[in-house]
């Protein structure tokens, strides 16, 4: 083994409109299934906005005191409602009997919304579920797309730095606020008849369970999945700034994320924020071209947005989920990059590097296989 600062995935949990669960997300997408919908949230112009939703049956009742008799705003009660399913399933492989932190990704106040979420979310999701989870511990990130691999940065940092052994990473977003939606509807970038440059909104949780010690990570057959020390920029040029917009900011991601990778194989896949927004494709041409050697000659791009909407603030963990995922079914074994553009100037990526359990040198013992079951159904 070499010696990378690298940590291992031990639980996955994953909400979208597209299932109940990580492995029934991630078939859906591979089968390319779309869970866009028209809706009835209306654009200026009355037209139906396309939106990609959890059904509300697939969601847990909150406790009475978190919701407030129905006062809490709307979107944190989705929200909670979500985490509720994914966290449980991410912590379902979690036999420790200390409370471990959430570094929790959360929406940001990005459009001055009068009625913002809440701070006390992981709080309230203590509260809701049981978990073992440490509240005074957790953090919050608002940095929207990229939020869930800044807090993969802080948990390498938190595992690295103590005697911890597991850490909950993870984040949660949905788009139905009629505030946020005008905003965004006054920006055209709102998919609805009549839009010819807009992403649909959806709404997910997910999050991740991670671990230094690889007797507990998850396996397939062959391999391990482990995550390298993510790489963090800023573009000076973002979408909301009057700087040029150079994709200098995911090139320097890629960089980074790259560097701590290093390894023999080329990266065979990237699983990538885009939303459909043509915006998002310059730089991440920019970032390929730049980084072009680090790359198989016929790696795959995967923005599965195109299958499940818009996610804000959860789809880092997403998918990271996706390509553990990809992992378990052994559909692939080589490296992949990930990485999140948000829409001010926060970029991140990392590398997934799914490891022979050959390359252990004391054999490993059976490991459980993660929670799976369609609550849709």
């Amino acid at each position: 083994m070499d010696d990378k600062p690298r940590v291992y995935i031990a639980g996955t949990g994953t909400i979208t409109a597209l299932g109940g669960d990580t492995n029934t997300s991630y078939h859906a997408v591979r089968a390319d299934i779309s869970s866009y919908r028209s809706v009835d949230y209306f654009t200026r112009q009355r037209e139906r906005i396309t939106m990609a939703l959890v059904p509300d049956g697939a969601l847990p009742p909150l406790q009475d005191d978190l919701d407030i008799r129905g006062k809490a705003p709307f979107r944190y009660r989705r929200i909670l409602r979500m985490c509720h399913v994914a966290a449980t399933q991410a912590m379902a492989t979690y036999t420790g009997k200390t409370p471990i932190p959430v570094f929790f990704s959360a929406p940001a106040n990005d459009v001055g919304l009068n009625e913002p979420l809440p701070k006390h979310i992981i709080h309230d999701l203590h509260q809701q579920t049981g978990l073992p989870i440490d509240p005074a511990a957790s953090r919050l990130m608002g940095t929207g797309r990229s939020g869930v691999l800044n807090a993969l940065d802080l948990a390498f940092r938190y595992l690295y730095g103590t005697d911890a052994e597991c850490v909950l990473i993870g984040g949660g977003d949905s788009y139905q606020n009629s505030e946020l939606l005008a905003a965004l509807d006054k920006e055209e970038r709102i998919l609805a008849p009549g839009v010819t440059d807009g992403f649909a909104p959806g709404e997910s949780a997910a999050f991740v369970l991670l671990t230094r010690n690889p007797a507990l990570a998850l396996r397939s057959a062959t391999h391990l999945p482990s995550l390298l020390t993510p790489g963090i920029a800023n573009e000076p040029g973002h979408l909301f700034s009057d700087e040029p917009y150079r994709g200098d900011g995911l090139d320097q991601a890629f960089k980074s994320a790259l560097a701590a990778y290093d390894g023999d194989i080329n990266i065979g896949n990237i699983y990538s924020s885009m939303n459909c927004e043509h915006y998002w494709a310059k730089e991440y041409g920019v970032a390929i071209t730049r980084n072009a050697n680090a790359f198989d000659n016929e790696f795959e791009i995967h923005h599965p947005a195109d299958c499940y909407g818009e996610l804000g603030a959860a789809t880092g963990a997403v998918l990271i989920n996706f390509v553990t995922q990809a992992l378990l079914n052994g559909h692939i074994t080589t490296p992949s990059l990930i990485y999140c553009s948000s829409d001010h100037q926060y970029r991140a990526a990392v590398c997934f590097e799914p490891l022979p359990l050959a390359a252990f040198q004391t054999p490993l013992a059976p490991h459980h296989a993660p929670v799976t079951g369609n609550v849709f159904s």
